[in-house]
């Protein structure tokens, strides 16, 4: 990072830093009764941002969750049509894939 770059981040930070300063103390001339109604938003804001956070993090969970649940069926359906491919009887692919019958045959028809 050059000289320009670096001191470009410092002038953002130094920024940053005015501002919050400027925020703090127009927190702390509020009366009492600004200052909760202050502090229960902020409550709220950040109870709702830990809300959303979980939320997404629940999201991926369950995304994980169905994408290997989805492997996992794809991968038996390759294996069942190579057993088809090798001649092996649809009980006994049935029994391996756990795939049922009816399912495996509209597999043999669709060839």
């Amino acid at each position: 990072m050059g000289i320009t770059e670096h001191s470009g981040h410092l002038w953002a930070v130094q920024d940053e830093i005015f501002a919050r300063l400027a925020k703090v103390s127009s927190v702390a001339s509020l009366s009492p009764e600004e200052k909760r109604a202050y502090d229960e938003d902020i409550r709220v804001y950040r109870d709702n941002n830990v809300t959303l956070i979980q939320q997404r993090i629940n999201g991926e969970r369950a995304g994980k969750r169905a994408g290997k649940k989805e492997g996992k069926k794809e991968g038996k359906k390759e294996v069942a049509q190579k057993m088809l491919a090798k001649g092996y009887a649809l009980d006994e692919i049935a029994e391996i894939t756990g795939i049922a019958r009816n399912a495996l045959a509209k597999m043999q028809g669709g060839k």
